[in-house]
């Protein structure tokens, strides 16, 4: 009789928490206001929301980019249960790994200890520093958005399940999946990638200072930057996915409340009623909140990412062009071909992601225009207004260091400042290193000394 109480007791709670996760789905917003209010506070990843983006959060958590520490929407942080000890190791680890590479952020910079001529073994030194810092500023606005307070991936979270943005959020599933399975495949071709650099070639020799390479324990030190190199292409890949999986949510949803707002212009043929457009602006503004914390969350990594890289595929175009050693050995070429199209991909993924979120929060102003005012009221009017002035003020969107909001003009400066340079170094790099292009040209005209002597040889 115990057995069968205890069962319809299990039961019971079983169909209580399904009815609770149903209606959190169906009324996200009535759900959020309890759940501020209460001490009962509903636990974010029971959600289908965050089990959409569940496997990139794993990988996060795998790469130390990511820790379960759960955030309150009454404000700050939950006190640990002792049974939480998978958040408190999470923690742990993703500290250690954050504290690892600014470590080693603080090592590479004795790269620059001897010679220091202006050339490419310069410009090598900065290229190499500069993936270095991106790598690292990666994983601290990671765990930054992880740990504070205010602007955080939980708050991310309760604000989407506030909106109502269950159909936008839920069609990013796919995506999300397919952006997690290409970062582990980019991931595992930069390890073996270097892996050949490492320990079949004398390329990557500089990214061992202070150690010399010539010394007992230089294996040592070349198993152990491996390791580091892991987290660092982690912290280089990894964030870019998680600003696409905010992207995606962002203009998804965007996308879904314009395509509401037309459906509803067309069924009123032309004539918009105070409701519809006081409801429109008012969901607007939910979601430009919600693009705020996003921008709040990645706008260092943005702006970090795309001035560094900028000048990082300078720096590898001329290298690969002028340096004869990456010439001279297929291998270290292609892989040199490798990172550039990666930082291009990288670069162009996350100007894309912000111009599709500019381009779709903005993209109901010209509805708003053909709106037919004749015999509205004057409420109606100026909610009309207001919007309007909304959407032609300053961008909604991502930012780079709030600096500059991300929208498509940006791709094309972009785009025109690095074709400009590479121009630039097509016709002018040999003047700044002629040591390099006069040993270029003696070993062409080596080459072709030897060819023409062996011909001459097997013609006789």
């Amino acid at each position: 009789m115990d057995a069968v109480n205890g069962m319809d007791e299990r039961e019971a709670r079983i169909s209580e928490d399904t009815l609770a996760k149903s209606r959190i789905r169906q009324e996200p917003e009535l759900c959020m206001k309890k759940i501020g209010s209460s001490n009962a506070e509903y636990d974010i990843r029971t959600s289908d929301l965050y089990r959409s983006v569940l496997p990139l959060f794993r990988s996060l958590m795998i790469c130390g980019l990511f820790n379960t520490r759960l955030w309150s929407p009454s404000g700050g942080y939950r006190k640990r249960d002792k049974r939480e000890w998978r958040s408190i190791m999470s923690q742990a680890y993703s500290t250690t790994i954050l504290v690892v590479l600014w470590l080693n952020m603080l090592r590479i910079f004795s790269i620059f200890i001897g010679e220091n001529t202006f050339g490419y073994l310069l410009f090598l030194k900065v290229t190499i520093v500069i993936w270095h810092l991106i790598c690292t500023v990666g994983c601290t606005v990671m765990l930054a958005a992880c740990n504070r307070r205010r602007n955080n991936i939980w708050e991310y979270l309760y604000r989407c399940l506030e909106c109502s943005m269950s159909e936008g959020m839920l069609c990013v599933r796919r995506r999300v999946g397919v952006m997690t399975a290409l970062a582990w495949i980019s991931v595992l071709l930069n390890m073996a990638c270097g892996f050949y650099g490492f320990f079949f070639t004398t390329v990557f020799d500089p990214l061992l200072a202070p150690f010399h390479v010539y010394v007992q324990y230089a294996q040592i030190a070349r198993i152990v930057y491996f390791v580091i190199f892991f987290y660092l292409i982690s912290a280089w890949v990894f964030p870019l996915a998680f600003l696409y999986a905010v992207s995606c949510m962002l203009s998804n949803q965007f996308r879904f409340d314009n395509e509401i707002f037309r459906k509803k212009v067309r069924e009123d043929a032309g004539v918009i009623s105070c409701h519809t457009i006081r409801e429109h602006r008012r969901r607007h503004n939910d979601l430009c909140k919600l693009t705020t914390v996003a921008d709040n969350m990645m706008n260092a990594y943005v702006g970090c990412t795309v001035g560094a890289k900028s000048v990082f595929l300078c720096l590898m175009m001329y290298n690969a062009i002028w340096y004869s050693e990456y010439v001279s050995d297929s291998m270290v070429f292609i892989v040199t071909l490798f990172w550039l199209c990666i930082g291009l991909t990288v670069t162009g993924l996350i100007l894309i992601c912000g111009a599709l979120v500019n381009h779709r929060a903005h993209a109901s102003y010209t509805d708003l225009h053909d709106l037919n005012l004749e015999g509205v009221t004057s409420e109606t009017a100026l909610q009309v207004t207001m919007l309007l002035n909304r959407l032609s003020g300053s961008s909604i969107g991502l930012t780079a260091l709030k600096m500059f909001v991300i929208d498509k003009p940006t791709i094309l400066t972009l785009l025109g400042m690095l074709l400009t340079y590479f121009v630039l170094i097509l016709q002018f790099a040999p003047g700044f290193s002629s040591s390099s292009s006069s040993s270029s040209a003696c070993n062409c005209t080596e080459f072709i000394l030897n060819n023409t002597l062996h011909c001459y040889v097997t013609s006789q």
